[in-house]
């Protein structure tokens, strides 16, 4: 019976304890080896049978299996420490939140799309001004497949600012063209009752899981709640349009009304809690003089530096103030994923066309045939969509995030704040940073994301206008980054191997293409990561059943492009269409090293297709 139970056991333990750390280094042989010493030192002439069947043994055996199980979860906790080898929920979502990871849901794509009206001109030969209308912020498009789009920003057509104008003087119209940045996803408004005990710190729980933005929280009085990252936080940064100059700027506000978003991890589902305060003091301006904050000094008349005590800015202990005799109202936006990153001119419908405003003078006649004239498209592919972060790549995220700071000061910090962007945003899938040859204080910042069939593709003018302004609010005044096109390289492995007799060829065929793919892990490849030939060539040589290999190691990788349809009787519905940028193997090889251009990243795209394996008896 002891044997049986220590083989369980050690099989039990030894994924883990191979990949952890050991903290007393003893295993059940160790102890009972011990134990026997002990027992043989000390015990001569009461027991002197320790055999496997007898008395003496099962109580060796005993004492080792209260030792082992003692030791494997002292070493369980002590690994539960590290957010790295930690395998219990409750203590990854710990270190997750200690690490301050925000949930990652499926983000959206973002997309530019032109706006196309068709007018008539006034007397000067100019669009009509009394004809242009507005488009108001958060109207709706879509697709013929039903995803949903929404214009991040109201579009002033009465503004004269075209991206494009066609005039037929002959035919007394204009074409105008407007572009407006748009967001994939939905976007809906719940409403909470709170009576006049509403409790301390009360919780509401949203329908909808996957949710990518709280666009706004309000009451019935119109009165904001603003989202913080913790409810001792009592002061915001608001964002103020100067309409002068067009430029924006940042103000510090107070937020008496405030809230903190929670989400389950591992169900999506999320709530706000909001402050446990009264609302008797509202009013008051939490934001007090700075100069009463600074410690008073005694006794001497200099100082070595300005003291300064930040406990005198929080004034209240309530934590903010707590919805009562209201109706919160809160407004966001939900969904997103691969299938959202579409094809160029696939956005053709307008939903919304309430959402199009025009002037007093304005006719009912003008405004339903213009109405009825406007399209839309989007000359460019949608991008920044992902299906979000699971568990596990939450979990793999904790050691950057926990040396990333709230600003940008390394590459680490650069990057960090790259992956783990606001959802709304998009979202990229590859990134690097490189030295810029003609000038020593800028950055190349090479960027890529994925498509609708999680593919890499170059980000869209609109996702790297959200990452341009994004990280302009955390990096330092002197830094600079260009953003640039990553070059993604197609690839093929062609590789021809020796087989023993009798073995069947297609399982040893298979077996090889598997191996590739599952050891190779071609799918986490970075921007810059080189091909180590010597790794194909020891899966190759180490599979079952091979015994030589017929290639050159030059030999393995093939650069593709160009596009085909699939094959009769492939299983794919899809063209099958490669990256345009070729390379040559022969002159990136250093040492049976294949390194990238600059900017560059490895694809293998199709490995059901891209791993050619020839097998000779």
């Amino acid at each position: 019976m002891s044997n049986n139970y220590k083989q369980d056991l050690q099989s039990r333990l030894q994924d883990e304890r191979q990949k952890n750390r050991n903290y007393l280094v003893k295993s059940f042989d160790d102890f009972r080896n011990e134990l026997l010493q002990y027992a043989v030192t000390y015990f001569p002439d009461k027991i002197n049978d320790f055999s496997a069947t007898s008395l003496g043994g099962m109580l060796l055996d005993f004492a080792s299996i209260v030792g082992d199980t003692l030791s494997f979860y002292m070493d369980h906790q002590f690994n539960e420490l590290d957010p790295s080898t930690a395998v219990e929920n409750d203590n990854i979502l710990k270190h997750i939140r200690r690490a301050g990871i925000q949930s990652s849901p499926p983000s959206p794509a973002t997309a530019i799309v032109e706006f196309v009206i068709k007018v008539n001109n006034d007397t000067s030969g100019n669009p009509r001004s009394d004809l242009l209308p507005k488009i108001l912020k958060n109207t709706r498009l879509s697709t013929n497949q039903g995803i949903i789009f929404s214009l991040a920003e109201d579009l002033d057509f009465s503004d004269m600012k075209f991206k494009k104008i066609v005039k037929r003087s002959d035919l007394n119209y204009s074409i105008v063209v407007k572009e407006g940045l748009c967001i994939s996803g939905l976007r809906t408004t719940e409403s909470f009752v709170f009576g006049s005990s509403p409790g301390t710190f009360p919780t509401v729980f949203l329908t909808n899981n996957n949710i990518t933005m709280i666009e706004r929280v309000y009451d019935n009085e119109n009165n904001d709640y603003y989202e913080v990252e913790y409810l001792s936080q009592d002061t915001i940064y608001k964002s103020i349009k100067n309409n002068q100059n067009n430029e924006r700027y940042y103000e510090i506000i107070p937020a008496s009304r405030r809230f903190v978003k929670e989400e389950n991890l591992l169900t999506g589902e999320v709530n706000l809690r909001f402050g446990g305060g009264s609302n008797q003091n509202s009013e008051e301006n939490i934001l007090i003089d700075p100069t009463k904050a600074a410690l008073s000094l005694y006794g001497r008349e200099y100082f070595s530096k300005l003291t300064f005590d930040p406990g005198v800015l929080l004034k209240t202990n309530s934590l903010g103030i707590a919805p009562k005799n209201t109706t919160i109202y809160v407004a966001y936006r939900y969904g997103g994923g691969l299938n959202h990153n579409i094809p160029q001119y696939s956005i053709q419908n307008i939903i919304d066309t309430e959402n199009i405003v025009f002037s007093d003078v304005t006719s009912q006649v003008d405004i339903e045939i213009i109405k009825r004239n406007i399209s839309v498209q989007n000359p460019t592919k949608a991008t920044g969509g992902t299906d979000g972060l699971n568990f596990t790549e939450l979990q793999q995220n904790i050691p950057n995030a926990m040396k990333m700071q709230n600003r940008i000061v390394n590459y680490q910090d650069l990057l960090g704040r790259l992956y783990s962007m606001p959802a709304p945003l998009g979202r990229i899938s590859k990134a690097a940073i490189a030295d810029n040859t003609y000038d020593f204080f800028n950055k190349n910042l090479y960027l890529l994301s994925k498509d609708n069939e999680d593919y890499l593709t170059i980000c869209s003018d609109a996702l790297k206008k959200n990452i341009s302004t994004y990280i302009n609010e955390y990096r330092l005044i002197g830094d600079s980054f260009t953003i640039l096109d990553g070059i993604v390289l197609n690839f093929a492995i062609n590789i021809k191997v020796r087989i023993k007799e009798g073995n069947d060829p297609a399982a040893v065929k298979n077996s090889l293409i598997e191996r590739l793919i599952r050891l190779c892990r071609f799918d986490l490849y970075q921007i810059g990561q080189p091909i180590i030939l010597d790794d194909i060539y020891n899966i190759a040589i180490n599979t079952p059943n091979v015994y030589s290999i017929a290639t050159e190691k030059k030999d393995f990788i093939k650069s593709v492009t160009g596009s085909r349809l699939p094959a009769p009787g492939d299983p794919r519905i899809n063209e099958i269409v490669y990256s345009n940028n070729s390379f040559n193997p022969i002159t990136v090889n250093y040492k049976d090293i294949l390194y990238p251009p600059t900017g560059a990243i490895f694809e293998m795209k199709y490995p059901e297709y891209n791993i050619n394996v020839q097998v000779v008896v």
